[in-house]
């Protein structure tokens, strides 16, 4: 997300202090260019929100209603957590914030990739202090 946003495909603001902010309008625009992939018949959205400051969790649960207002969303608020989530709900996406209480984002999507049963889940990593050596690393 943070190379749409600097390359301005995304439109957001940045803050004084590095963080950005994207209006919910631009971003449902913005995610309409894209194809979705079907769900298998009679199966549901199922989310998984990995975030530590509610106002977030909040943000990203009101962007997914707009698209998908029968999603299943669960949330975890560390990444211990997350991990049990993870493999009780076999989510077909995950938001995952990098710095978290007890284990990190990146460690959470680490050992969720080698869990055959969460091959085709999708991880979308989110973070408000990512940094041009964070982004490589990631």
């Amino acid at each position: 997300m943070l190379r749409w946003l600097t390359s301005g495909r995304l439109p957001g603001r940045q803050t004084p202090g590095g963080h950005w902010r994207i209006e919910e309008s631009a971003l449902a625009a913005f995610s309409t260019g894209y194809t979705r992939q079907p769900l298998p018949a009679g199966d549901v959205l199922r989310v998984l929100i990995v975030e530590d400051e509610p106002s977030q969790a909040q943000a990203l649960k009101r962007v997914i209603g707009l698209f998908a207002p029968n999603a299943r969303i669960e949330h975890a608020e560390d990444g211990l957590t997350a991990g049990l989530l993870l493999g009780a709900t076999l989510p077909c996406v995950a938001f995952v914030d990098i710095e978290m209480p007890r284990l990190d984002g990146v460690e959470v999507v680490r050992r969720a990739r080698k869990m055959k049963s969460l091959e085709h889940t999708r991880f979308v990593v989110v973070s408000g202090r990512l940094t041009p050596e964070r982004v490589a690393a990631l």
